[in-house]
């Protein structure tokens, strides 16, 4: 039973239930003094307080490497003005200071005797579960904003509103502070109405979680061990405690959300059709099983590569491509957890065979059913035995604390004390509920125990830990915090950015080489018409350039030699194909030992031989090289015909040229172009 979501008006029509209705007093409003006379009514004042804790939320994930998504946390742009102030919007923006006024009001009129009536152990231990919702919500604050004001007591509209930010060390002190008395103050369980009311075991886990972040690198950047030490020694009490409770991993990892309150859970935030529900079924199922919703954190193969086999070892959509498997081989033989989260192409998923995109890679790519944007679907905690009209109003508990957690906390403080056996211990332990190996028969995995070599140093077990945490709490909402607190998100993402722009690099370039293989071959077929033996030469001068076109330039860089190399035959190939046409190339300095990008100067060239044929008078193209001081000076004068060429539409164009070398280079270029009635002049400057 879900006791602790039953609203005040749901008690007050309990209670009208035993008079007459024209005995009823106007049920639409409840005095202040009866809430604090009447316990039922104050317990529902401090249950309403529970449901202002942050529980499912898509975005999270969205905006990690969990899954596809972004924006603007993404981006590095979120500010109080572009996002919307509202507690559903979270992660983006959170501010909860009417929810901590109203736990400021229970806390104030249940500590007053006077003014609480009702029996006194019961308001004490209502009391400290309003401190710990508090704590929780300060928390979810700081570990966003760092220090904000502490207000504790209820604000009246004549005190000065403007409070003063205190500072994150004040902060810390004070959640830290409150959850202790809540730890000494709550009961160890409640009875079978209450499950989901904090525990003491609850407000511990949850304050680990707090020493975690205090000693994490966003906020101890100096990394005092002091924090640490206490990390380990809270996270190491309060594991052996919540195993003293009889509190253990599930044995079931896929169904670790639909057990409800089941023995790995340490705190939930709890829902139950038709009092409390919530619609992140409908969010994440496929469409077709949503009632037309787009479904949200979709994992990317990348999220895929990482799970581990039952052998722990690895296997990568790269390996998959080079042994030339169907591709049901990439989701074969997956730890559990895999297939608890992962919805996959050929799986069945709500009595159905999935069709997803069979290219697991192509981003938007969409099966028979759609909604996938990488042809995976997430699959944890979602109650396949809603239909899609009741998705939307799924009663699926949000499991805040599980033991995993727990585990995986004290496991990285121990890694950060020098501990690294305790944490492998951990691991162990996680990795053979998911159904992982100990041993195993693969001679690359020889001397491994769960796939993961016991003899790590504090690097290599501080990277186990994480990824544990990552594959362990997928679509939990953790990992965007840990991303955060390990100071990890903007390397994330400069990573994901180097990807994307390596990949937009690859496209401008890709734009040369067809434009610029055309415009060869034309000059080719020409001369074959007109002169074979002369066609003969250029066609092994051609196949020369061909091959630095396919070699070379797939490289990152090359000697600026060879360009120029390539750009002398390039303009020998023009100057056959046409009469009154004279070219020449400069070099100072050492051009030789200098290493540019491929491929670099030819957009330049291209134009340049695009826009001066003249048949009438003399046509030339003159190119300069100049490497002197770390600087590379390049120079690109053509004539101007006398009779203006027709513009065309098409090639690769300025724009381009200029984002290639944007990408490139960053700041580090300058270009000028030059334009008067007889000459077109480029000129760039490079520092190398």
């Amino acid at each position: 039973m879900k006791k602790i979501f039953i609203t005040c008006a749901a008690i007050l029509a309990l209670f009208s239930s035993c008079t007459s209705v024209l005995d009823k007093e106007d049920l639409s409003s409840i005095s202040e003094d009866k809430v604090w006379v009447d316990k039922t009514l104050t317990t529902a004042f401090l249950n309403a307080l529970y449901v202002s804790i942050p529980s499912w939320d898509t975005a999270a994930a969205d905006a990690t490497d969990e899954a596809t998504g972004g924006g603007n946390w993404t981006q590095g742009t979120t500010t109080p003005d572009n996002m919307s102030d509202t507690k559903d919007s979270a992660p983006t923006w959170y501010w909860p200071y009417s929810d901590i006024r109203n736990c400021n009001i229970f806390i104030q009129n249940a500590q007053n005797p006077e003014v609480c009536t009702i029996d006194r152990e019961l308001a004490d231990r209502l009391t400290y579960e309003a401190r710990f919702i508090r704590a929780y919500l300060y928390f979810e604050m700081v570990k966003r904003y760092g220090g904000v004001p502490l207000i504790t007591i209820p604000q009246e509209m004549t005190d000065d509103l403007y409070v003063k930010r205190n500072s994150t060390k004040e902060c810390f002190d004070f959640i830290i502070d409150e959850l202790k008395a809540c730890a000494e103050g709550l009961p160890d369980s409640h009875s079978a109405e209450d499950l989901g009311r904090v525990t003491k075991g609850a407000a511990k886990a949850f304050l680990g979680r707090v020493f975690l972040f205090r000693a994490s690198p966003q906020f101890n950047p100096n990394n005092n061990n002091e924090h640490w030490q206490t990390a380990y020694n809270y996270n190491k009490e309060t594991l052996n405690y919540l195993i003293g409770q009889g509190h253990a991993l599930y044995d079931d990892y896929g169904k670790l959300f639909l057990d409800e309150m089941n023995k790995e859970v340490i705190f939930a935030i709890r829902y139950e059709n038709p009092t409390r529900t919530q619609k992140r079924d409908a969010t994440v199922r496929p469409i077709t099983f949503s009632m037309n919703n787009t479904g949200g954190n979709h994992p990317t193969q990348e999220v895929i590569d990482r799970f581990p086999t039952i052998d722990g070892g690895t296997y990568t959509y790269a390996d998959w491509e080079k042994e030339g498997k169907d591709i049901f081989a990439l989701w074969e033989n997956r730890d559990k957890r895999f297939y608890a989260t992962i919805v996959y192409q050929g799986v069945t998923y709500f009595n159905t065979v999935m069709e997803l995109n069979e290219n697991a890679q192509n981003d938007y790519a969409y099966g028979k059913n759609v909604g996938s944007k990488t042809g995976y679907y997430s699959r944890k905690a979602i109650d396949e035995s809603l239909s899609v009209t009741d998705c939307q109003k799924s009663g699926t508990d949000y499991i805040d604390i599980r033991l995993a957690e727990v585990m995986l906390n004290y496991a990285e403080a121990a890694v950060e004390v020098g501990k690294t056996n305790e944490a492998f211990d951990m691991l162990k332990q996680i990795r053979k509920r998911a159904g992982i190996n100990e041993t195993s028969s693969n001679p690359e995995m020889k001397g491994k125990v769960y796939g993961l070599n016991p003899n790590m140093n504090q690097t290599e077990m501080r990277e186990a830990v994480r990824e544990e945490r990552f594959i362990e709490l997928l679509f939990e909402q953790k990992r965007l915090w840990d991303m955060r607190r390990w100071m990890i998100y903007d390397r994330q993402i400069t990573e994901l950015e180097k990807t994307s722009m390596q990949s937009e690099l690859q496209q401008l370039k890709n734009q040369i080489n067809p434009h610029f293989l055309f415009n060869m071959l034309n000059n080719a077929n020409i001369l074959v018409k007109e002169d074979p033996d002369e066609a003969s030469r250029l066609l092994t001068k051609l196949d020369d350039m061909l091959r630095y076109q396919l070699n070379d330039s797939a490289r990152q860089e090359v000697f600026l030699s060879a360009d120029i190399h390539f750009l002398t035959g390039f303009l020998e190939l023009e100057k056959i194909r046409r009469d009154h046409f004279k070219y020449l190339i400069s070099k100072e300095g050492d051009v030789n030992n200098v290493k540019i990008p491929p491929l670099l100067f030819i957009p330049f060239v291209e134009n340049a031989i695009k826009h001066n044929p003249d048949s009438e008078n003399l046509s030339y193209i003159y190119l300069y090289f100049r490497v002197e001081h770390d600087e590379l000076t390049f120079t690109c004068e053509n004539s101007k015909p006398l009779v203006p060429v027709k513009k065309e539409t098409g090639g690769l164009g300025l724009l381009n040229v200029q984002r290639r070398l944007e990408l490139l280079y960053g700041k580090d270029y300058s270009l000028r172009i030059e334009e008067t009635e007889t000459q077109y002049k480029v000129h760039l400057q490079l520092k190398l």
